[in-house]
Formats: structure tokens, C-alpha cells, sequence
């Protein structure tokens, strides 16, 4: 019993997520576990440190953490959950986010992460009590907050696009702040992944919905 009172329903919540993952990446069934009473002191280290890691950088997913693994790291059939601590780890999400992020606006891995950035927009402003159409000038500390959010893979480049406004609120900014930030030729590729918006089927459509549904809700609440 001293063993389960020393998990969180958050590190079950990891455990869970690293079984479900690993287990469809074998192509096999899996049953949530509920009794921890007999779960491994190592594997509860392991939860330990990845619910620390989880709850510094909230904006990443725990299932997107574990698959970026898996999909970097094809020939490995089972990665157990001490893995997930390495820096390998780290570096197999980088890559992962990095792919996503150069990836087509209508692939459904880029769509996701369209629509997970435009929820965390609309949440930033109920918490902050500003409209949907202030976030694209709105600050912190001197800073703009997007730019913030976009460093932090808080938000991503094509839900921005719905401001009008926003590219010119890029070029408005220091480019010392900029380099500083991001990769060089940032504000460049962001003009070409504009064009791919532009273009776009589903990605324009889901962020113009998106943002006038959630614009409606603020405005009432």
C-alpha cells in the first residue's frame, strides 16, 4: 500500500500512456493497469522523473513524447520507460516536432497540432481575460506573447495566420530578438509557409471555423 500512495494519478497516467504506445507499436492488445501495489521501485523512479519533465514543459503531449520514439527509432520493437529519461529520448521528440512542423498544413499530423494551437489560444485569453483578436499584439514582458508561444511549440505557425496582421507584427520586431529565438530566415519561411496556407483545403477552413466558433464563446462568457 506505502508503493501506491507514492504514485500519482498522473504518473499512472504516464505509465498508461508508455503501455498503450508500446503496445500498439507491437501491434498487440494491452489492459490498462490499475493495481500499482507491485509495480517496480526502478519503474517508479522512472515515472518520478518524467512526471517532473512533463510538468515543466506542459506543452508537450505525454503520447506524442513516447511515439516520437518509436517513430524515429524503427528498428527498436520496445523501448521500456527508464528510455524515456535519456536525452535520446528528448532529442527523437525534437526531431519528431520538427517534421510536423515542415509537414504539409493539410496532413492530419499538422492539423492536430492546428487545432491543439488554437484551444491553447482561446485558453491563454479566457485566463487573461483579452478578446481572440488582441493575442496577436498582446505582450509579456516587452515581448510579443506568440512569439513566446511559438518558441515553446505552445502554438504553430498556421493557426497564427488567421490575424491578418500577423506577418507585419513579425516584421515590426527587433530581428536581433528574432535570431535569438528562432532559425535564421525565420520571418522568411514563414512568408512561404503563408503561400502553402493560402493553398490549403482543410487547414484554412479548420482555422477559420475554429477561431469564429471559440470567438463567439468568449465573447458571450
Amino acid at each position: 500500500m506505502a508503493l501506491l500512495l507514492m504514485i500519482s494519478d498522473f504518473e499512472k497516467l504516464i505509465y498508461n500512456t508508455h503501455l498503450s504506445v508500446s503496445r500498439q507499436k507491437a501491434d498487440k492488445p494491452y489492459t490498462i493497469r490499475k493495481d500499482f501495489t507491485d509495480i517496480d521501485f526502478q519503474i517508479i523512479q522512472a515515472l518520478k522523473k518524467l512526471s517532473f519533465f512533463f510538468n515543466k514543459h506542459k506543452e508537450i503531449s505525454v503520447k506524442d513524447f513516447f511515439k516520437a520514439s518509436y517513430l524515429i527509432y524503427k528498428d527498436e520493437s520496445y523501448l521500456d520507460i527508464s528510455f524515456f529519461n535519456t536525452l535520446k529520448a528528448v532529442k527523437a521528440y525534437r526531431i519528431f516536432k520538427e517534421s510536423i512542423n515542415n509537414s504539409d498544413p493539410d496532413s492530419e499530423d499538422q492539423l492536430k497540432v492546428t487545432k491543439d494551437s488554437i484551444k491553447y489560444i482561446y485558453t491563454f485569453c479566457q485566463q487573461n481575460n483579452i478578446s481572440l483578436d488582441t493575442y496577436i499584439s498582446h505582450k509579456t514582458n516587452n515581448i510579443l506573447t506568440f512569439l513566446l508561444h511559438l518558441k515553446n511549440r505552445s502554438v504553430n505557425i498556421y493557426s497564427l495566420f488567421y490575424y491578418n496582421d500577423f506577418i507585419q507584427q513579425l516584421n515590426k520586431t527587433d530581428r536581433e530578438v528574432l535570431s535569438f529565438m528562432f532559425e535564421n530566415g525565420f520571418i522568411e519561411k514563414t512568408k512561404s509557409k503563408k503561400i502553402k496556407f493560402l493553398n490549403s483545403v482543410k487547414c484554412k477552413h479548420l482555422v477559420d471555423r475554429g477561431f469564429n466558433k471559440l470567438k463567439n464563446i468568449l465573447e458571450k462568457s
